[in-house]
């Protein structure tokens, strides 16, 4: 299998690691969802990148589940 077959480059979170419900070895940082407010745990480059757009708007969080996600975009 080709690499480019295997990176979905149009998913936001192929840049990092997917959000997970509990904590883990790398995804150690909590965040509510900004829809559901469920708690969900990120790693460090995506809470870089999350905190990154909050201090370009404060009035966003710019983190969504994945459900919500789907949900909204249907």
């Amino acid at each position: 299998m080709d690499i480019r077959e295997r990176l979905n480059t149009n998913d936001k979170q192929a840049a990092y690691g997917r959000p997970t419900t509990h904590k883990t070895q790398t995804n150690l940082y909590p965040l509510p969802c900004g829809l559901c407010g469920e708690l969900y745990y990120l790693d460090e480059t995506a809470l870089r990148s999350i905190h990154s757009a909050l201090e370009r708007d404060p009035s966003d969080v710019p983190f969504y589940c994945e459900a919500c996600e789907q949900g909204w975009s249907e």
